[in-house]
């Protein structure tokens, strides 16, 4: 069965319903906070771009927001985990500039500045990851490769930013020429 493609305004409709599970099973709860990234990101900001998932990192995510999930999956006939917490590993060393994507009574949701998503793609570029970097590239108006290193050293923990990683960024940025 092949994973549905979720697209910009879905994704919001969906964090409508979870906002809206979440306030039925708790009027007066407190407001959550989270972060999403990769092509869940992306796609808020290129409405061209579609994800299978949207992966969120926040070191721990509320029971409730657990529950609201998945209730959301059951009711649209999505994975259990069509939002997660797996991305957790490849938070930034600093907290970035956040643009708020969703506001509900309960739920509320961001995505880091570009340079930040940038970084996290150039670090796992798969080759899936080619056109979400191609665009943030353009988005960030970097062209070469020291302006790319220059990005994943100001959002990543130094420890990350290792000669392979070096090597493949400036590698990939002599194709773009």
């Amino acid at each position: 069965m092949a994973q549905r493609k979720l697209g910009r305004e879905e994704i919001r409709r969906l964090f409508g319903e979870t906002d809206n599970w979440l306030v039925a099973n708790d009027p007066e709860g407190q407001r959550i906070r989270t972060t999403i990234c990769g092509g869940a990101a992306i796609a808020m900001m290129n409405t061209q771009r579609v994800s299978v998932d949207v992966d969120i990192f926040s070191d721990e995510t509320p029971p409730e927001l657990r529950d609201a999930i998945k209730a959301v999956a059951d009711d649209n006939d999505l994975p259990s985990d069509w939002m997660n917490d797996g991305a957790k590993i490849w938070a930034p060393k600093k907290p970035p500039s956040m643009e708020r994507v969703f506001s509900g009574k309960r739920l509320h949701v961001y995505i880091p500045e570009a340079r930040c998503l940038l970084a996290m793609k150039l670090e796992s570029m798969r080759d899936d990851d080619i056109p979400d970097i191609k665009f943030l590239l353009e988005e960030c108006e970097i062209m070469t490769a020291d302006e790319a290193l220059l990005v994943i050293e100001e959002m990543l923990p130094p420890q990350r930013l290792t000669p392979q990683l070096q090597y493949k960024v400036t590698s990939f940025m002599a194709t773009m020429v």
